[in-house]
């Protein structure tokens, strides 16, 4: 029987580890509150094939998305991934995220643009956000952080050499308008790799992570696609298309306390990631070869 403060360790963590889609020998598995094993894969609509961003919307209990192509906004089942409603907001353009408040949709455009959205009427023209992000910020992962009443913003791409192995995480604080440009959480190589160590041998670590290991390239090959804040720990989860991986960082310390190689054939192009209240995690995943994904894994009963 667990202790209370075992209890308690469990219900806060959010370290992940034993899945279907990638079952590791990880120190965190007895904490990974979503097995993968009950993950149910439902194929997309082919007008959604680029589906780019993706988030809940609390006062629809609904998922909503964009693709990179057509400013539209699509209201998902969440339960079967069915368009329930689309929404044309702005002209076409690459659009790789989206998120929502109580009044409002935040749509974020490659080039650092993010487009305010009043939910009453969608068709009036958007409020244009900008900053000192710009399209070599390469930005693709949208989230709104209601603990603190901002988005957070992830950058795919490094802007200098001397970042080439660091991606970032940036916060637009909703109250001032204002972007900080010192990053919220700093995606580091050396903690990747570190973590690799710890957790896997060196066999595994090869064959799942042949490319970020491989000291021969001068670059990073990690860049976040999609950014979503747990709604019972506050940890942010982050995925990477690139390397097909999902990170995870404790929210006090920003601190990598996850790393998890995804399968390529589920997760052909992962690129919007979202939670519910309850902490259903949802997945959604570009079509190449086959149909865009939508992947809802619910929590386990230990954790939540």
């Amino acid at each position: 029987m667990f202790t209370f403060i075992a209890f308690l360790s469990l219900l806060f963590a959010c370290k992940l580890g034993k899945s279907s889609i990638d079952i590791q020998n990880s120190a965190s598995a007895k904490n990974f509150t979503y097995d993968f094993k009950k993950a149910k894969v439902i194929n997309l609509s082919a007008e959604l094939v680029e589906v780019s961003g993706l988030c809940f919307d609390r006062e629809i209990n609904q998922l909503l998305a964009v693709e990179d192509e057509n400013g539209i906004i699509y209201t998902l089942d969440k339960n079967n991934g069915d368009i329930l409603a689309r929404d044309t907001f702005y002209k076409p353009g690459d659009y790789e995220g989206i998120a929502a408040t109580q009044d409002y949709i935040y749509v974020l455009k490659s080039n650092g643009t993010i487009y305010k959205v009043q939910k009453e009427v969608r068709k009036l023209a958007p409020q244009k956000m900008k900053s000192f992000i710009t399209k070599d910020y390469d930005v693709e992962g949208l989230e709104y952080d209601p603990s603190t009443d901002a988005l957070l913003i992830s950058s795919k791409f490094y802007i200098s050499d001397n970042k080439k192995n660091f991606r970032f995480i940036y916060r637009y604080d909703l109250n001032t308008g204002i972007m900080s440009e010192a990053p919220y959480l700093t995606i580091s190589r050396e903690d990747i790799k570190n973590y690799i160590k710890d957790h896997y041998t060196p066999e595994q670590a090869q064959l799942k992570f042949k490319k970020i290991l491989n000291d021969d390239l001068d670059y990073m090959h990690v860049g976040p696609s999609a950014v979503a804040v747990h709604p019972i720990t506050g940890n942010l989860y982050i995925i990477s298309s690139q390397s097909k991986v999902l990170l995870i960082y404790d929210v006090i310390t920003k601190q990598l306390i996850h790393f998890q190689k995804l399968d390529k054939k589920t997760f052909e192009q992962p690129e919007g990631m979202c939670f519910d209240p309850a902490g259903n995690l949802y997945i959604s995943s570009e079509g190449k070869k086959e149909a865009a994904k939508l992947v809802v894994i619910p929590p386990s009963k230990i954790g939540l």
